[in-house]
Parts: C-alpha cells; structure tokens; sequence
C-alpha cells in the first residue's frame, strides 16, 4: 500500500474520508480489505495507521462516515485496538464509537449514552 507523502494517509484512510454511502466506495473498501490478506505485514500497517493531521485509523473515518456494518466488522476484525484508541486532541479526541454517537444517535440515544 502507498502513502500520500503529503499527509501520510493510505487509500483507505482518503475512501472512508469521503464517506461509503456510494455503492462504489464501499465495495472498494471491502474489496481493499478482503483481497490482501496474502500481505498482511502491509494490511496491518495500513489498519493501524494514525495519519498525524486527524490521528484517526480506518475504523474512525468508518464511524465518521456511516459505513456498512460489514465494512466496520471487517475493520474491528483487522484491528480490534482502534476500538479503544482516541484521534488528536484538537479533533475531538474520541474513539470511534464516541464518533459514531456525536454524529449518528439522536438525542434521546445520547442521553442514555451518557448514563452508562
């Protein structure tokens, strides 16, 4: 996999930035994720990857932008860590499910959220 030497990020990383609800992204994502498993040294690499200008991984820019629950299992599955890692402070500094409930959960899901 390349990185944009620019800003460090990885094809995946820019796919789920512009978000999968077009049928083309996100068959491409999956099809990124499902078709290198032969060169896993590189698939983890990419997976786990925090580019410096947002500190997120896959699994965040999936939250972010809505993904397929199978594209977000396939991510979970790569690197269950990204679970639990927070992007830069300056953007939130939120795992992906905090992500996911700033931008996804109604308001009465937010409170029951906050409750736990």
């Amino acid at each position: 996999f390349q990185v944009d030497p620019r800003d460090k990020n990885y094809a995946l990383h820019e796919i789920l930035m512009g978000g999968t609800n077009d049928t083309n992204a996100n068959l491409l994502s999956i099809l990124l994720l499902d078709n290198n498993n032969n060169n896993k040294v590189a698939l983890q690499t990419m997976l786990i990857a925090q580019p410096p200008s947002h500190g997120r991984t896959c699994l965040h820019w999936a939250a972010w932008g809505n993904a397929s629950i199978s594209l977000i299992r396939r991510l979970v599955a790569g690197n269950p860590e990204a679970l639990v890692r927070k992007d830069k402070l300056d953007k939130g500094h939120r795992t992906p499910l905090e992500i996911y409930r700033h931008y996804y959960c109604n308001e009465s899901v937010r409170a029951a959220a906050a409750d736990e």
